[in-house]
């Protein structure tokens, strides 16, 4: 059978010779552990701009929905003048005004 033997990830000797013969590797030897002092900083950092990516997105949902529902308004309102119907107008003012209500709430977000 060929087997290649398999190195563990901390199997490299960094003694003061190998230092000298080549410092690439022991400067890239795996750390002990996964959460190590060097990536503590960065995976807080990673987790804050994740929150903040969530929170921009929800913000930008409610903007584009309230942006919707003005242009359905301006739609409704724009159909009055050819079907001369009063209650267009009034479902294009109703949907204007949940347009304006939900994209105040991004302000909120």
């Amino acid at each position: 059978m060929n087997t290649k033997p398999k190195l563990a990830p901390r199997s490299l000797n960094c003694s003061p010779r190998t230092k000298q013969l080549s410092p690439r590797l022991c400067r890239h030897s795996l750390p002990s552990t996964p959460n190590s002092r060097r990536t503590q900083p960065t995976s807080k950092t990673a987790e804050t701009r994740d929150d903040d990516t969530h929170r921009a997105e929800a913000r930008a949902l409610c903007l584009d929905l309230g942006d919707g529902f003005l242009q359905l308004g301006l739609v409704l309102c724009s159909l009055y003048f050819l079907a001369r119907k009063c209650l267009f107008p009034a479902l294009g003012l109703a949907s204007a005004a949940l347009g304006i209500a939900i994209a105040a709430t991004s302000i909120v977000l």
